[in-house]
């Protein structure tokens, strides 16, 4: 998911989802930038017994008749039992979804928030290096300069990279963050104002993925790069510094990149 901020006092945050999917899009395949992630409400399961009722049915057995030879001659209908009916087995209940895991609280960056904010750095400033995206280059409404002779972008200055930030606003949130609460978090300024910090504009990276594979960071990354509005944060020359926040639960990685100037 990628959020935008422009420069102050007109501020606009598009919303972009970048989600995998355990049971919709794949976990590689990035929802494009038009496709807006609604905060769905996450449904309460509830058990059903489906049963039915067990009976059993009896034949008619005829009354003589005032003929006697006529009565002996109809011999009685022997009794028919019907066969109970089953009663079907419960429906298993979905299993409970697992709590998230609180951030660890101070501290300093992990290895791999350090490590998603070096590869976007290293993104930034070789855009046509070992880790070039991969396809079309979005013009990203001129907030990446693209070079004309070539179409492909052109190098940018790498990010600060803020610490603070990365431990007290970018980790907590992707902590928060799960399948079904997937969202940007809506009060970016005035989080990164309580920090010290007084931003002239700011944007927001967000993703998941379930289970971890390999090197999260790089999978991360990856996924950002190929997806257009995240590609555009990564790449906008108009922000100077970045904090990563990552965490880990309910068997997914989730990530936070919080771009500011």
């Amino acid at each position: 998911m990628v959020e935008e901020q422009p420069t102050i006092p007109e501020v606009t945050i598009p919303t972009v989802d970048l989600q995998d999917e355990l049971s919709g899009p794949s976990e590689s395949d990035p929802n494009g930038p038009e496709s807006v992630d609604p905060d769905a409400e996450a449904g309460t399961p509830s058990e059903s017994l489906d049963s039915a009722e067990e009976t059993s049915g009896g034949g008619v057995v005829p009354k003589p008749s005032g003929d006697k030879q006529q009565a002996a001659a109809a011999p009685a209908k022997p009794t028919e039992t019907q066969p109970p009916a089953t009663t079907a087995a419960p429906k298993p209940a979905p299993a409970p979804a697992l709590p998230n895991t609180p951030a660890p609280s101070g501290g300093s960056a992990s290895d791999i928030e350090r490590r998603i904010a070096d590869l976007t750095n290293q993104l930034r400033t070789n855009p046509n290096g070992p880790l070039k995206r991969t396809g079309n280059v979005p013009t990203c409404n001129g907030n990446v300069k693209i070079d004309p002779a070539t179409g492909q972008p052109l190098p940018v200055p790498a990010l600060r990279f803020d610490d603070r930030v990365s431990v007290e606003m970018a980790r907590p949130w992707s902590a928060q963050l799960s399948p079904n609460n997937f969202k940007h978090r809506q009060n970016q300024q005035a989080v990164l104002q309580s920090l010290g910090i007084s931003p002239r504009t700011w944007g927001e990276n967000i993703a998941h993925h379930a289970p971890p594979k390999g090197d999260p960071a790089m999978f991360h990354f990856t996924q950002w790069r190929q997806s257009d509005g995240h590609f555009c944060n990564m790449m906008n020359g108009s922000f100077t510094a970045i904090g990563v926040g990552e965490h880990q639960h309910g068997g997914g990685s989730f990530a936070t990149q919080n771009f500011f100037a």
